[in-house]
């Protein structure tokens, strides 16, 4: 489209880290993940992982202790009461069972408790979606839970980045009476989308914040009469 400027798995002017199209495609290097925002992103396991994380085309490593908000993200290709099944770039789809909350049909508003850490990721408003809230083809990235050893991956948070097509909708009210900005995250991304997708700018009550369609390079500048 317009520029490779798409950004990870929108960022946190969004309360998220976004996920560009190339990392869908696996052809992405580091310089493709990338925050926006005041909030630092933060795992709850060591800094090697998200060396690991950045470094490639790969899925994202699965850490070997007990990790908690670690990502994972991709296109969502099957979804079942008790599971979510994404597929990063072109390799084989991966199914992650869900919490209980998430099962339940719940907001996933809190961070699951670590056995081996007091600290407590934070869980942003984009990544407090419902599974009822999701559908097959969204691009989403869901903070997951191990025990560590081998055992299962747990999907505890979804986020809703894109749906081809359509729009992604709105959080759930309770979420939404959270929050203080006077855009919503769905009217973010979407207004994003347009601009990336189909150049539309974005709408005028963004204010100083909007965006508007960048000429591609090499980009014409006006004559102008010299200096007398």
């Amino acid at each position: 489209m317009r520029r490779n400027g798409l950004t990870f798995c929108l960022p946190l002017i969004l309360g998220t880290v976004l996920l560009q199209p190339a990392y869908l495609r696996g052809d992405a290097g580091p310089q493709s993940i990338h925050s926006i925002g005041n909030m630092p992103f933060r795992l709850t396991c060591n800094n090697h992982f998200l060396q690991r994380l950045l470094a490639g085309r790969k899925p994202p490593p699965v850490p070997k202790d007990e990790c908690g908000g670690f990502p994972y993200w991709g296109t969502v290709t099957e979804i079942t009461k008790g599971s979510i099944t994404i597929q990063f770039a072109d390799t084989t789809p991966k199914r992650f069972p869900l919490s209980e909350t998430l099962a339940a049909g719940k907001i996933p508003k809190d961070p699951r408790p670590l056995a081996t850490t007091d600290y407590k990721y934070p869980v942003t408003a984009p990544y407090m979606y419902r599974l009822s809230d999701v559908r097959e083809r969204d691009w989403v990235a869901i903070m997951c839970y191990t025990a560590g050893n081998g055992g299962a991956v747990i999907c505890d948070h979804i986020c809703i980045q894109k749906r081809p097509g359509g729009r992604v909708p709105r959080l759930p009210k309770e979420v939404e009476d959270m929050q203080r900005d006077p855009i919503r995250y769905d009217e973010r991304i979407n207004a994003y989308w347009d601009l990336e997708d189909k150049g539309i700018p974005y709408p005028a009550k963004f204010g100083k914040g909007r965006r508007f369609p960048i000429a591609p390079m090499p980009r014409s500048v006006p004559d102008q009469k010299p200096i007398q």
